[in-house]
């Protein structure tokens, strides 16, 4: 697991946009660019942004699960192609996304082949100025929200898995499936992707006391990021989903809002900053 600490200067009343970016599936002939490239520009410019795994399909020709329906690259150096094309729509972004990290179809890339996408892709978008970590495939994130006008400091955590495990087919089942590993962490928000549904969740709170000494009960949250692979597809032979029987699903992903108050952290799911 990938432990990260990050500072944040702050006023009364700032908003953060926290962007989970997932399963992108960027290869697939189902991926939905403009989807992703209009969710990038939606970001303000304090947003906060990780990806959480499944950016690539990784699945070549000698692979067993390869179909030539969802191959959406056409060079035989797809991995390459893809990360470039990737990193052309997100480094105008690139100093608001921590880190990236990787999902169950780059680690079986990584086992089978010995390379890592994620890895190219994160130093395509570092500089000296700023780098993109590398978050594996689960990571904790401590923001240090820090008064610019004085020594009060705040502070957030956000733990994010990729997730694992099949696709749960009863309504809510992809939340309690999640929300049960959830409670072995203290972490304000916690966020999963992988099952393509997404979803939210307030998990029971946590007692603890504040700056000032007082007894405070910490709202946290379970988040499920959505896809950014379509469904079906308008061919004659279907995608693996609509192989399946899976229902279609929201496709791109929902900030969670980080208000600064006087009194800590507040959190809302969706809207804008």
């Amino acid at each position: 697991m990938i432990t990260k600490t990050l500072t944040i200067p702050f006023e009364i009343g700032d908003k953060f946009d926290f962007w989970p970016f997932g399963d992108l599936h960027w290869d697939s002939a189902e991926c939905d660019k403009k989807a992703f490239k209009a969710d990038l520009s939606r970001m303000s410019p304090k947003a906060i942004a990780t990806g959480n795994g499944d950016w690539f399909s990784s699945i070549p020709v000698v692979d067993k699960r390869y179909s030539k329906t969802e191959d959406g690259d056409k060079t035989e150096a797809f991995i390459n192609n893809s990360v470039d094309e990737i990193a052309s729509y997100v480094l105008p972004y690139k100093e608001r996304f921590i880190g990236l990290g990787i999902g169950n179809h780059e680690r079986k890339y990584i086992q089978k082949f010995g390379a890592d996408p994620i890895r190219l892709l994160c130093k395509e978008l570092s500089s000296d100025g700023h780098k993109v970590m590398h978050l594996g495939y689960s990571s904790i994130i401590r923001i240090s929200f820090q008064y610019i006008k004085g020594s009060r400091t705040f502070y957030y955590t956000i733990r994010q898995h990729h997730g694992w495990g099949g696709a749960a087919r009863t309504e809510g089942g992809n939340v309690t499936k999640f929300a049960r590993e959830a409670k072995n962490w203290d972490a304000d928000l916690q966020v999963y992707s992988h099952v393509h549904d997404p979803d939210m969740r307030t998990l029971p709170p946590i007692l603890s006391i504040n700056h000032n000494g007082n007894l405070v009960s910490r709202k946290r949250l379970l988040v499920i990021t959505g896809s950014y692979q379509k469904t079906f597809n308008n061919e004659v032979y279907p995608s693996y989903a609509e192989q399946m029987g899976f229902a279609p699903t929201e496709i791109g992903t929902t900030p969670i809002i980080l208000e600064c108050t006087a009194n800590g952290i507040k959190t809302s799911y969706g809207g804008t900053v």
